[in-house]
């Protein structure tokens, strides 16, 4: 292709001699593969100690077929993400996937944040149903944005620290109650429930009674994952008091929140302007019923609603963002708008901003589900349901 350009690292992929410099030239590489397509940009992985005849080395970088390769003296390899056979993944210490039903209870963990290769099923005690509690043996738990951060080690102890469902893995599940304990029905054991609670990413979980709730008629693999829209609930009808009729901004609209939050206000008779990074999200949202939709990676975004709509032109925004963008969405705010921030890293920073726009009795909040679930779990509960129905 004309416009087609490679790029080669020594050793960058999963090998002991990778160096943070390789490392880092791989990332930037995989990042211009995404934010910028029209590259074309092949990666190519060499050995440090030995290349490729010069036949075989025009052949890679003429394929067309392949992204990202790896060339080593005994063969090609190429990225694949794909379902395995678990059972024929053998570390010591670990419990594999497939015989986990059979297995003594488990959990997923990481060995070393930011390592995935060190994730993995781990034993642990048998737990049991103290009074009020249940045990309840996993079927579906979903993967939600903090868990990937938890792995990847970009949540620090600020982000974890104090919250309802702390450092472990997994925030919310759907399974089979196997044990109660005192002052529970038995009759209960066998009751498929839903459940959001810390360390789901694991085979039987031992939860408070308040922390489930009844499957009912709900799909297993829709109720598994909640966390977004109770995110989406509390933001735009709790906290910002969205109304019909008035005018939401939604960045990273085409994310899980955001997209339970574009329903949410649609369906509550408001105005979505919704932000997002890629044309097929965009045009997902406009097909939703989103009537004004922008480029969240053009950084002339707030200049683009401007000329849409005017200054100021929002009752309320909807955002997990940088300290750039807060500024700039502040100042399309209507006077009484209301800022909601979902992101944690500006906040943990302790950055600053001018006070001089809330003089227009502008509120900013930050929201923090797993941090409002620790101070007041009862709200949980009450989300839990109140997105069910």
């Amino acid at each position: 292709a004309a416009n087609r350009a490679t790029g080669v690292a020594q050793e960058a992929v999963r090998s002991a001699q990778a160096t943070s410099g390789a490392a880092a030239q791989l990332g930037l590489a995989r990042t211009l593969q995404n934010e910028q397509p029209e590259l074309d940009l092949r990666l190519l992985d060499l050995p440090q100690d030995a290349q490729p005849e010069g036949s075989t080395l025009l052949e890679i970088l003429h394929r067309d077929d392949e992204e990202e390769l790896i060339w080593r003296p005994e063969g090609l390899s190429a990225r694949r993400v794909s379902r395995l056979n678990l059972d024929q993944i053998a570390h010591p210490g670990r419990v594999t996937p497939t015989a986990l039903l059979d297995a003594p209870p488990a959990e997923l963990v990481v060995g070393t944040p930011g390592d995935l290769s060190t994730l993995a099923f781990r034993p642990v005690p048998s737990p049991s149903a103290g009074p009020g509690e249940l045990l309840v043996r996993m079927e579906r738990v979903a993967l939600n944005l903090k868990d990937v951060a938890k792995a990847l080690g970009r949540l620090h102890t600020e982000h974890s620290d104090g919250t309802y469902t702390g450092a472990a893995l997994g925030l919310e599940g759907v399974g089979v109650i196997v044990a109660a304990g005192d002052g529970i029905d038995p009759a209960r054991v066998g009751e498929r429930v839903r459940l959001m609670t810390g360390g789901a990413l694991a085979t039987v979980v031992r939860v408070r009674v308040h922390e489930v709730l009844p499957l009912g008629d709900r799909e297993a693999t829709e109720a598994a994952c909640d966390f977004v829209h109770m995110t989406a609930w509390h933001s735009l009808l709790h906290v910002a008091q969205l109304q019909p009729g008035e005018r939401v901004l939604i960045h990273q609209a085409g994310g899980g929140v955001g997209l339970a939050a574009t329903q949410l206000a649609l369906g509550l008779g408001a105005e979505v302007v919704a932000l997002a990074g890629t044309e097929a999200k965009r045009a997902a949202l406009r097909a939703i019923g989103a009537r004004w939709v922008f480029n969240s990676r053009d950084p002339a975004w707030a200049e683009a609603v401007r000329e849409a709509l005017g200054e100021p032109c929002l009752d309320v925004v909807l955002a997990s963002s940088d300290l750039p963008f807060m500024r700039e969405a502040l100042g399309l705010l209507r006077p009484l708008g209301r800022y909601v921030e979902l992101g944690k890293s500006e906040l943990v920073a302790d950055k600053r901003l001018a006070l001089g726009v809330f003089n227009r009795s502008i509120t900013f909040a930050a929201v923090d589900l797993d941090r409002l679930g620790a101070a007041k779990p009862e709200t949980i509960v009450l989300l839990n349901a109140a997105v069910a129905e």
